[in-house]
């Protein structure tokens, strides 16, 4: 059986009194696409750089394909192993595209050149143009272009598609798929959720440090669902037999129950209403999970 390629196992870390991760446990599957979601200061950041041995956890461990991401006598094991294309996507700016994949190329043995060519003229980059000259997406294709050459098995990005246009995003993304095919592990740190959604196969949110929900994104959106319901008076105070995880807003008479991850069996308790069921999108049980868990007040939220 294949071993996770990435598993957080009770990761915490603090920086000096400020407590950044909190028991952070999650599993990502060789192969897989994973989306780190959650609000800036959340933990995802400081995750990635875990992964990458850049911080190392107060508590707990970080195994990257079975060995631990910060242990000395694996981690550079690790490293030769995992490609991340970070957020800044910044580059020598006095080098052109081709030195840059030149000066990139001697440090990897696997350095795929049927890969190079085919990704060079999917993005258009031109061989010729100064780093400091390339646009905000042109970088971004640039950057994927290195990390994806260098044959990596597992593939970590952050926010990747920012700066894209609408055809080179749609372009870029079906690159992770064809790598996730090919046997690339993937985890994406995005608030650009609309356009990953249709890409990863699992969620874990992230909130103040805390895993607030970890999950299958086909499952995950067949459980969720907002529920309209329209009284002939006031809504009342109280319905019993809700899911754990879900939510009441009302408006005079009509009032909306949202569920993440459980269908509501309202017909216990409203079979004489009609209820209209609307799926939820992934930004919507974002939403609506980071709004279960402040309204609960201390509840952790978990739905994993």
């Amino acid at each position: 059986m294949n071993v996770p390629a990435i598993e957080f196992l009770n990761v915490s870390k603090s920086f000096r009194q400020k407590q950044v991760l909190d028991s952070v446990r999650f599993t990502v599957p060789q192969g897989a696409i994973c989306g780190l979601l959650g609000s800036n200061g959340s933990g995802k950041s400081t995750s990635m750089k875990i992964l990458l041995d850049l911080v190392r956890p107060s508590e707990g461990r970080a195994l990257v394909l079975g060995m631990d991401a910060n242990n000395p006598a694996e981690s550079l094991a690790v490293r030769r192993r995992v490609a991340c294309v970070t957020e800044d996507k910044s580059f020598y700016p006095y080098m052109t595209v081709q030195q840059v994949l030149d000066y990139a190329r001697k440090f990897f043995n696997g350095w795929n050149t049927e890969r190079l060519s085919v990704l060079l003229k999917r993005f258009e980059l031109d061989r010729s143009c100064l780093a400091k000259n390339l646009s905000k997406g042109n970088r971004a294709k640039l950057a994927l272009t290195l990390a994806l050459c260098r044959s990596p098995e597992v593939l970590i990005l952050d926010e990747p598609t920012e700066g894209l246009d609408p055809l080179a995003r749609e372009d870029f993304l079906q690159e992770l798929v064809q790598a996730s095919l090919d046997g690339v592990s993937i985890l994406i740190c995005t608030h650009q959720l609309a356009e990953v959604e249709k890409i990863i196969g699992s969620i874990v949110l992230l909130e103040k440090g805390k895993v607030l929900l970890h999950a299958e994104v086909e499952t995950l959106k067949e459980k969720s669902r907002f529920y309209h319901l329209t009284f002939r008076d006031q809504p009342p105070a109280q319905i019993a037999g809700l899911p754990a995880n879900a939510r009441i807003s009302r408006a005079g008479r009509s009032m909306v129950v949202s569920s993440v991850g459980e269908r509501w069996d309202w017909r216990k308790s409203f079979a004489d209403l009609g209820v209209e069921e609307k799926p939820m999108t992934l930004q919507e049980i974002y939403g609506e999970v980071l709004k279960i868990n402040r309204e609960k007040r201390g509840g952790d939220g978990n739905l994993e």
